[in-house]
């Protein structure tokens, strides 16, 4: 499963600033789940990072996010993503039952 993952500091966080090593750690976590296919794409936004993420399961990212270099000092926001085109066959087939219950 894919999953957009957002993370942002927590208020740990936001009160010092996290030690360079620390950061840097984690920096070269990110580049690992990059090069091993756990991380589509990895972005900055305003004040969060953002993610695309492949885990068999919602268990599973929470457990690699919680593997993160400094995860104690952020937060997480995860949206589980499907196929665009997949979402899309499901509700024109949705829209298609319900125009031939109302006769159309």
């Amino acid at each position: 499963m894919k999953f957009l993952v957002f993370t942002f500091p927590n208020e740990d966080g936001l009160k010092t600033p996290p030690p360079a090593a620390g950061f840097d750690a984690q920096t070269d976590w990110f580049r690992q789940r990059l090069a091993d296919g756990i991380l589509d794409c990895a972005y900055h936004g305003d004040n969060r990072a953002v993610f695309i993420f492949n885990a068999a399961s919602l268990e599973q990212l929470e457990t690699l996010i919680a593997a993160i270099p400094l995860a104690d000092r952020m937060q997480s926001k995860i949206e589980p993503l499907i196929d665009l085109f997949e979402h899309t066959e499901r509700i024109s087939g949705y829209l298609k039952g319900l125009e031939t219950s109302r006769g159309r």
